[in-house]
Order: C-alpha cells, then sequence, then structure tokens
C-alpha cells in the first residue's frame, strides 16, 4: 500500500501520563483484493518508541465482509502498557487491552454493519500499566 495511509508517529507521553493519536481509519487500504481467504492485514498506525527500545502497531484487518482492530508492540515487556481505540460513528465504540506480541494479539471485530466506505474518526491512547 501507499505508505501515506499509514501515520508514523514517535512516542510522546503527556503530563497525563498518555500518547495520544487521532485520525480516521483508513479502512479502503484493505480494498485491493489481495488473498479472499484469511484475514488480511494493514499497519494504520506506527508509534516508534525508542526509549522503550521499539515500537507499537495498530492495524486494521479484513477477512470476508468484517472488518477487524489489532494493537501490538515488539518491545521487550509490551504488557506493561495498554492502549484504547475509540471509533467515532452514530454510536461510539471502545476496544482496549494490554500490548503484547504480534502472536499473541486478540484480534477485535467492529460492528458488522461497517462498510468500508465508513468514515471512522478514531483516538488511540497508548499508556503505562503500572
Amino acid at each position: 500500500g501507499d505508505l501515506d495511509e499509514c501515520r508514523r508517529e514517535h512516542l510522546c507521553f503527556q503530563e497525563d501520563g498518555e500518547h495520544k493519536s487521532e485520525g480516521v481509519l483508513p479502512l479502503f487500504i484493505l480494498a485491493d483484493p489481495v488473498s479472499t481467504r484469511g484475514l488480511h492485514w494493514e499497519s494504520f498506525l506506527i508509534v516508534y518508541a525508542p526509549q522503550l527500545q521499539g515500537t507499537f502497531y495498530f492495524d486494521v484487518g479484513k477477512a470476508g465482509k468484517l472488518f477487524y482492530l489489532r494493537a501490538y508492540s515488539d518491545i521487550p515487556s509490551p504488557g506493561d502498557y495498554s492502549w484504547r481505540i475509540t471509533v467515532r460513528e452514530s454510536n461510539t465504540m471502545h476496544f482496549e487491552g494490554a500490548f503484547s506480541a504480534e502472536d499473541y494479539v486478540k484480534p477485535r471485530v467492529l460492528p458488522a454493519h461497517i462498510q468500508i466506505s465508513h468514515n471512522l474518526p478514531y483516538t488511540i491512547t497508548i499508556k503505562s500499566s503500572h
């Protein structure tokens, strides 16, 4: 995909101890007829964290007609940090969890009515679990 479809930021904790990112979920990056089998993922936000020796990744995925979200990290102790994704549509959706390595992620499914054309603003926060 085109690199501009994925936001890249550097981790910067505010005074409240949270890193906050805002944007619009680029569901259209999943429009290409890639493999129809299985779950296909594309990163939409990458947060570099050199102070933690790693990176936080936020992906949108598609399988059949359903869309999915996942968050993971390659930092040494990802479970020390948690994430929250708020997606605003007619009603607001909240997803949250602790970070884990990519192999251990539990994908979150978006409601079945979500279409690839929908405009879905998001707010993402990253914070220390301690």
